[in-house]
């Protein structure tokens, strides 16, 4: 999981028209730069209700908590407010601090992260193609052949991480987090023998950039993959693959490494939390 700070610029894509029911919602981006990209869609963004007020949030499927803060919630009294999306309600407790900031909060912006806590209770799809997010409470993959199973990781106290097969045909870790926060890699690796094992030796193709995150400047490289991967039975396909040595973020696990959502961005991802069964469905050229 790569979790990547970003300038939040003006909105540029934002699901218009009829009001959502309660269990679909519009799509909208967080637009930046990444990897010598500008103006790209950077994060996966909803529309939120906390304590009444209606502010951007991230949808995380790399975050295994149901809701985490972007603002800083320690050396005060927290007070509990109601956090709505769509259908779905989570209590949080904030700090003076936090409500001035979601009092002040803009589209586009995101105050907080939502994780794999706030849907794992039925089935979360993502329609990159439609700019809409739909949440079912019933197992809508139970009986769907065309799905995959998945392991839900419980790492933390609250919620999980989707760890999805993945197959490098290659004595490597066999399993990936599927994470809607990297919105533009393919795939992110943690390990330098997994980076060295799938891309070998550097190439004249090597794209290298910094990334904020955690405070601090990360230098990153992107490199072809030498190594067709299968995905929950997909077709072989050979990813881009990004390596950030300096980056915190280590898995409790071994894995292959995190799949973004590049691939899917003009198709859709569909979660059966409830069945342990995801399906990506990418657009017809692929």
């Amino acid at each position: 999981m790569i979790r990547i700070a970003v300038l939040t610029l003006p909105l540029l894509a934002f699901a218009t028209g009829a009001q959502c029911s309660p269990e679909s919602l519009a799509v909208h981006y967080a637009i930046g730069d990444f990897a010598g990209e500008r103006n790209t869609p950077v994060a996966l963004l909803v529309q939120a209700e906390i304590g009444g007020q209606q502010c951007s949030v991230q949808v995380d499927t790399g975050a295994n908590a149901a809701v985490i803060l972007h603002t800083d919630q320690s050396g005060e009294a927290l007070e509990p407010v109601d956090f709505r999306l769509g259908s779905l309600r989570h209590t949080v407790a904030i700090s003076q601090a936090t409500r001035a900031a979601i009092q002040s909060c803009h589209l586009g912006d995101p105050i907080a992260t939502v994780g794999n806590g706030f849907f794992d209770t039925g089935t979360l799809e993502i329609d990159f193609a439609a700019q809409r997010l739909t949440f079912s409470p019933e197992p809508l993959l139970a009986n769907e052949t065309r799905a995959s199973s998945f392991r839900y990781a419980k790492w933390g106290a609250e919620g999980g991480h989707v760890l999805v097969p993945a197959d490098s045909r290659k004595n490597l870790p066999n399993e990936a987090l599927l994470d809607t926060g990297s919105l533009r890699l393919d795939l992110g690796v943690h390990d330098e023998r997994v980076w060295r094992a799938l891309t070998k030796r550097p190439r004249k193709h090597d794209r290298e950039f910094s990334v904020q995150a955690w405070g601090r400047q990360h230098w990153c490289t992107t490199r072809p993959s030498r190594r067709a991967i299968i995905l929950s039975g997909s077709k072989p396909f050979r990813p881009s693959v990004t390596y950030c040595p300096t980056l915190t973020f280590r898995p409790v696990e071994p894995i292959l490494g995190t799949v973004g959502m590049s691939r899917y961005m003009n198709g859709r991802i569909t979660i059966d939390y409830i069945s342990r069964r995801w399906l990506p469905e990418l657009p017809t050229a692929q």
